[in-house]
């Protein structure tokens, strides 16, 4: 079980300690680069509403499903690798990030002390949405083993996560779970000129409830909502039935 004790909450809930790890805590605001960081922490995006909402959701399964295997789409300066590794004890962790890769001494340092640097790879300046890319990620890390959890904290945008999802679900064993992060930023306010013309995610999610409303539980077991991010667990269609695999192929509705 993940408890909340786990993290000790510091300096107004913008700090945090896990398993005696520093962490500077954000959400987007268009200033994060310049956090006031220090040289022995990692900074992650992501509040503490948002942190919270995840630990209520991992301590309400049961039984609490093994997370051997976990990649991550997004993850920014790698702040948020020790706070999954720490959280999920994953066996082995892909990481796929656009940037390229920024001075990281302390998190190469967190890698060594820990034991870490054959459990962990990031693939710096990847596109996630390049499949080739990520599928040699995958071959790389885990061989045939299957994923048993996705976590995209990448673009947020409509067209790049249902790529990215379009990819790595039908990778995820049966009842392997997909997190996709903030689908929700079309409803939040004061952020409209940051999004103007974007394709809200929201319609990615809605997608999917008509994905599993049509396929019953061979495609979509079932759907986890809330305001910080959407679970999706993976019914048991076979690897030959999702070859080729796009959402449309899997959504019916009745002629009108």
């Amino acid at each position: 079980m993940i408890r909340r004790e786990n993290i000790d909450w510091q300096s107004e809930n913008q700090s945090f300690r896990l398993s005696g790890l520093d962490f500077v805590s954000a959400h987007w605001d268009g200033s994060s680069d310049d956090w006031a960081v220090g040289e022995n922490c990692f900074r992650i995006l992501k509040t503490r509403a948002l942190i919270e909402q995840y630990l209520k959701y991992f301590n309400e399964l049961s039984p609490r499903p093994s997370f051997a295997n976990l990649v991550e789409l997004g993850v920014y300066d790698g702040g948020s690798v020790p706070f999954w590794l720490e959280l999920l004890q994953p066996k082995r962790h892909l990481a796929i990030e656009l940037k390229p890769e920024p001075n990281l001494s302390y998190f190469r340092k967190y890698l060594i002390d820990h034991g870490l640097e054959d459990r962990v790879d990031i693939r710096w300046q990847t596109d996630t949405t390049d499949r080739a890319a990520v599928i040699q990620g995958l071959r790389d890390h885990f061989g045939a083993s299957p994923i048993d959890i996705v976590i995209d904290d990448a673009s947020h945008r409509y067209a790049a996560t249902r790529t990215s999802f379009e990819i790595l679900f039908p990778l995820l064993r049966p009842r392997g779970l997909y997190i996709i992060e903030d689908w929700a930023w079309f409803h939040w306010k004061g952020i409209e000129d940051d999004w103007q013309g974007e394709k809200p995610t929201t319609d990615l999610i809605t997608l999917l409830v008509e994905a599993s409303g049509s396929s019953r539980v061979d495609l979509v077991e079932s759907l986890h909502v809330c305001n910080g991010f959407v679970v999706v667990r993976r019914g048991y269609a076979s690897a030959e039935e999702l070859d080729g695999f796009s959402l449309d192929q899997f959504i019916y509705r009745h002629p009108r």
